[in-house]
């Protein structure tokens, strides 16, 4: 069948096919960022492969135009992705270094192929009490993704310097590439 035939296409990717991925999309938001615009959802189901297995950022449904020399405002923040970067949950608004912050989950997300926080008891109970705790513990740094032993230190490193909680101290879309 056809989804067969799929499951065997991805079934057949290198790590560094997979890594040929994250470069791409990282590229996007390295064109985004130099516009400044700031793309507000960077997750697996916002990049789009070709059929070659490059990929392109898609889905500007939350993106912002930076103000000159600021964050963007984002008018409400019930409608933000769980994996927003934890300055963006306080203070309401997005700027480049958001958008790396959710690159290095993405990147976790497309080398693990399952959501950052799937099995969370915290997101699972959809108690507001229980989703204030769980914004505390990654703001804190307490709660991040486990990374797997056997990937390539090089490749943790990146993710986890991508997943601070200080904005200033992530690196720049560039440097990730």
């Amino acid at each position: 069948t056809k989804d067969a035939a799929a499951k065997t296409e991805w079934s057949k990717l290198t790590f560094a096919d997979w890594l040929g991925i994250a470069v791409c999309a990282s590229a996007g938001l390295i064109n985004l960022h130099e516009s400044n615009v700031v793309h507000c959802d960077v997750a697996c189901r916002n990049v789009l492969l070709k059929k070659d297995f490059t990929a392109a950022v898609s889905d500007f449904g939350l993106a912002v135009q930076l103000p000159e020399g600021k964050d963007a405002e984002v008018d409400n923040n019930s409608s933000l992705p769980l994996t927003t970067a934890p300055e963006s949950w306080d203070t309401g608004t997005f700027g480049k270094s958001a958008d790396v912050f959710m690159f290095g989950l993405f990147v976790f997300e497309m080398f693990a192929r399952c959501d950052p926080f799937h099995g969370n008891a915290l997101l699972d109970s959809r108690i507001e009490a229980d989703f204030d705790t769980f914004l505390a513990k990654v703001r804190n740094e307490t709660l991040r993704p486990l990374l797997p032993a056997n990937w390539p230190q090089n490749l943790k490193d990146l993710i986890q310097k991508c997943w601070v909680s200080d904005p200033s101290a992530r690196p720049t879309m560039k440097e990730v590439n």
